[in-house]
């Protein structure tokens, strides 16, 4: 499967740190039983910050190679496990950066007590 996304960020409080993002992905969906399934994209990004003058030491474009993968296990009727990693590009945590690239990883236990409460 092919996969095209657009990103845009965009400041409230600054216009000097906005930019759209291209993602340009290849990736598949299996189904390994009916409690196991799997998610995988692989591709680039490409982002294209807002300004050209803000960072004169940095470029106006980034970009970056992009990976997310997540796996699901069902382990009983109403709980259920998943596992996702993401490498990408991110908004840094500080304002002197345009970007960060990141991995990150989480592991998730979902319960469902009721319909409407998990």
């Amino acid at each position: 499967m092919a996969e095209y996304r657009f990103g845009i960020v965009d400041y409230t409080d600054t216009d000097l740190r906005g930019s759209n993002s291209h993602y340009f992905l290849a990736g598949l969906d299996h189904s390994f039983s009916p409690r196991f399934n799997a998610s995988f994209r692989a591709g680039v990004e490409f982002r294209e910050f807002d300004t050209d003058t803000a960072f004169s030491d940095e470029d106006d474009s980034r970009t970056s190679p992009y990976f997310e993968g997540t796996v699901n296990y069902a382990l009983a009727q109403n709980t259920s496990i998943s596992w996702v990693n993401r490498y990408a590009l991110e908004q840094p945590d500080v304002p002197e950066a345009l970007t960060r690239e990141t991995f990150r990883t989480s592991l998730a236990l979902r319960h469902s007590f009721t319909s409407r409460i998990s």
